[in-house]
């Protein structure tokens, strides 16, 4: 018998096993992607230094139209030789990918533009002409810019100096692009200010939850000890700790869950008349109480109409003791009662 030890498809081992093995994958993927892109890059860079003009310092955009247009047409001989040797016989696959690469890169050369190597800037002419072949310092030594076709009718666009500055004249639409930014400025403005005085509206309150409680923390009658521990009894108090986070008495919104005489769960809410009422602090909410799901989703859809999140998580807690206490009182009951009939 193998000593070798057996992993369960479930175990942590086994999840940890699947996890590198992804890991590998993805990291071989990422490894060939980075590899054939910098083989396009180079294959790319280097076309265009093999195409340079020797005593050349710096290429117009007109320049960088007739070049690209020669970078487009680079394969145009290797397609001639490719359809003539399969004239007669079934259609290469390698014409069909060089079919489609001319025709992609000839669209984006009348469209977005074909990225190619800046030969406008002039140090970019002088690096390509001492570049060695490392791909890996292409991208730190090269700008990259997007060229379009520039028609033959056109007029000689001449590159801008490196060290000339221009001036531009703010035109109708410079104008209408301020004022969107003006809007947008005083909306964010305005909400900003908005959130403002709602966070202090929360600091006032918390600050008179905070006063309230120091009031109340020794001096009410649910107040007990046990085992050295502050403990709270009032109705509303969700963990019955003794703490601002919890009192119901210092608490503006406050949820409560208890049990009735029948021992069914009751879910209530503190109403604005416990101020000056508070015998009649909370209101009780009509749930399914004989659905633990529907009771659980009404408990969450209270916390978040009454914006207390910090309660959703004692509140779900202290629904499901309830819960499971009811079911096991009245499970013993319905056993009590099959046991005294026999």
């Amino acid at each position: 018998m193998s000593d070798r030890k057996v992993i369960h498809p479930l175990s942590r081992k086994a999840k940890y096993l699947a996890k590198e093995g992804f890991r590998e994958m993805h990291k071989k993927n990422q490894k060939e992607d980075r590899n054939k892109k910098n083989h396009i890059m180079y294959h790319k860079v280097n076309w265009f230094k093999e195409h340079m003009i020797a005593d050349k310092k710096q290429y117009t955009e007109r320049d960088m139209s007739r070049l690209i247009e020669q970078f487009i047409k680079r394969n145009d001989a290797e397609l001639g030789d490719i359809d003539r040797e399969h004239k007669n016989v079934n259609r290469s696959n390698k014409l069909d990918i060089l079919i489609s690469l001319r025709d992609s890169e000839l669209k984006q050369f009348h469209g977005e533009g074909v990225t190619a190597p800046d030969l406008t800037k002039i140090k970019n002419v002088q690096w390509l002409k001492q570049w060695d072949g490392n791909v890996a310092v292409i991208s730190q030594q090269v700008t990259f810019k997007k060229f379009k076709s520039v028609e033959e009718k056109d007029d000689e666009i001449v590159p801008k100096p490196e060290t000339e500055t221009t001036t531009t004249t703010t035109t109708t639409n410079d104008q209408d692009k301020i004022q969107e930014h003006y809007n947008k400025l005083v909306f964010l403005v305005r909400d900003h200010l908005q959130k403002r005085e709602a966070s202090i509206y929360r600091v006032l309150i918390g600050e008179m939850s905070d006063l309230i409680f120091q009031i109340v923390k020794h001096n009410h009658a649910f107040r007990k000890v046990s085992n050295g521990k502050v403990l709270s009894a009032e109705p509303g108090n969700l963990r019955n700790v003794n703490s601002v986070k919890h009192s119901a008495f210092a608490r503006s919104k406050n949820i409560d869950i208890t049990t009735d005489k029948n021992g069914k769960v009751v879910v209530a809410i503190k109403s604005k008349a416990s101020k000056v009422s508070p015998a009649k602090a909370f209101t009780k909410i009509p749930t399914n109480t004989s659905s633990y799901r529907a009771t659980a989703k009404t408990i969450k859809n209270l916390v978040r109409e009454y914006k207390t999140p910090e309660l959703r998580f004692s509140a779900l807690g202290r629904f499901h003791r309830l819960f499971k206490a009811s079911r096991n009182a009245a499970a013993n009951k319905k056993a009590a009662t099959i046991a005294a009939k026999n």
